[in-house]
């Protein structure tokens, strides 16, 4: 799950015996809109580098990583594919954008720890396994009730996490029934 960041992170840490990058020749400071510690050395590309400390280096990650919108936008993302493949009848397609939905649901708590019991009671422990048995049945009609209720479970979780705007939007509209 993380593979990659850890290599982003072993690479970036071993670039200095691969060569320097070279200094921007600006003066060091951190973007307007950024809350981090004033940085030492003179700004370059080597952004994790060139922090003063581990602690600014994780401060950046963080900054970079962000908070769940970013993996709610890979869960619309494979939503949206799931949907298609729904409507392909691809259940190999479904299955695997269903375990990744689980997966990024859970790489965001990872980060937004407040919104766990929601999405554990609502999502995770109650409608994830359901559409997973749904998928795994290969029963069409099975299938396509139970993605109109993870619908309604995304609807629910979101009002109960204070972000209902989110239900307004496009995804939801277009993926409230089946084409016949």
């Amino acid at each position: 799950m993380y593979r990659p960041l850890i290599a982003a992170v072993c690479l970036a840490l071993a670039l200095p015996a691969l060569g320097q990058v070279p200094a921007t020749g600006q003066a060091p400071r951190a973007p307007k809109g950024i809350k981090v510690p004033p940085q030492q050395k003179p700004v370059s590309n080597a952004w994790l580098r060139d922090a003063d400390s581990d602690a600014d280096r994780f401060r950046k990650l963080e900054i970079y990583l962000r908070g769940f919108d970013q993996p709610m936008l890979e869960v619309g993302q494979r939503y949206l594919a799931l949907y298609e493949a729904i409507k392909d009848r691809n259940w190999g397609l479904a299955d695997y954008h269903w375990d990744k939905v689980k997966l990024a649901i859970n790489g965001g708590l990872i980060k937004r720890p407040g919104r766990t019991a929601n999405a554990e009671a609502m999502f995770l422990d109650a409608a994830w396994p359901e559409m997973d048995k749904a998928i795994k049945s290969k029963d069409e009609q099975r299938i396509r009730e139970q993605f109109g209720a993870v619908r309604g479970t995304c609807l629910a979780c979101h009002a109960a996490e204070k972000v209902p705007f989110m239900n307004e939007s496009p995804i939801f509209r277009n993926t409230a029934e089946f084409p016949r």
